[in-house]
């Protein structure tokens, strides 16, 4: 819980359990999201330097949550097909539309190319992020 209702006899007010005075610090909830696991098991490190919507797409691949067609129709929407509408070669899934397709592939090249990094073998998302993970050290 974030913020609690707090009442005395003078008044009643909020109060966040997050920080020893009572107040919310956006620090506060910072630390508390960062000490806590994801589903699966694995923490996620947001970076500080890239934007909000940049993370929350990274977060949302990597957990499979983008809105492809295949995903739409394992949630009750009705999709005419579940097949990749640039490629139509496989369905549509995150680490196709993102990784596998021929048009995908051809932009990650182009992006490997521009950030002078060898080109690799990745075939997920998860190879991607761990990529990434790997440039940093």
């Amino acid at each position: 819980m974030i913020l609690a209702k707090q009442s005395s006899n003078d008044e009643a007010g909020w109060f966040c359990p997050l920080t020893s005075n009572g107040d919310y610090q956006v620090k506060a909830l910072r630390m508390k999201l960062d000490s806590c696991y994801l589903v699966d098991n694995g923490r996620f490190e947001w970076v500080k330097e890239t934007p909000i919507k940049v993370n929350t797409f990274i977060w949302r691949a990597k957990h499979d949550r983008i809105p492809t067609s295949v995903n739409l129709s394992k949630r009750g929407v009705n999709v005419q097909s579940t097949t990749c509408c640039q490629c139509g070669d496989e369905e549509e899934t995150t680490d196709h539309v993102l990784i596998q397709c021929s048009f995908a592939k051809s932009v990650m090249e182009w992006i490997l190319k521009w950030c002078n990094i060898q080109h690799t073998n990745l075939s997920s998302v998860l190879d991607v992020v761990e990529l990434g993970k790997s440039r940093e050290d």
